[in-house]
């Protein structure tokens, strides 16, 4: 559980936005499954490319945030401009891990859509 916990600490806000909506992606992609509409559908491709581009723009605000440290710190401690790269990418990694789901889904959901369909 500490894990998780440094995991979301470590991302920092972002990871909040970037959760939601892939949580929301997710979610909509198993109903998909149940109930599969072309609006379902498009609200699953939707939702997923903010899960992406919050999580990018997570990454980014991150990377920003650990240049202006290392700008601050004498130059035998750059090195730790890697413990900032490794802590910004939880936003990345975050989007990434709930659309792997969520894409299963989505397709699952597709191919009944395409079966059903006359």
């Amino acid at each position: 559980m500490t894990i998780l916990i440094d995991f979301v600490r470590e991302a920092g806000w972002p990871i909040f936005p970037t959760l939601a909506f892939g949580v929301a992606a997710l979610a909509v992609s198993i109903k998909l499954i149940e109930k599969p509409t072309e609006q379902l559908a498009q609200l699953v491709r939707n939702l997923s490319v903010l899960t992406l581009i919050v999580g990018l723009f997570g990454t980014i605000v991150g990377l920003q945030t650990t240049v202006r440290a290392v700008e601050n710190v004498e130059p035998a401690l750059r090195w730790i401009f890697v413990i900032g790269l490794r802590e910004t990418l939880n936003n990345l990694d975050a989007a990434l891990l709930v659309l792997f789901p969520t894409l299963l889904c989505y397709t699952a959901g597709t191919f009944k859509l395409k079966a059903s369909a006359p």
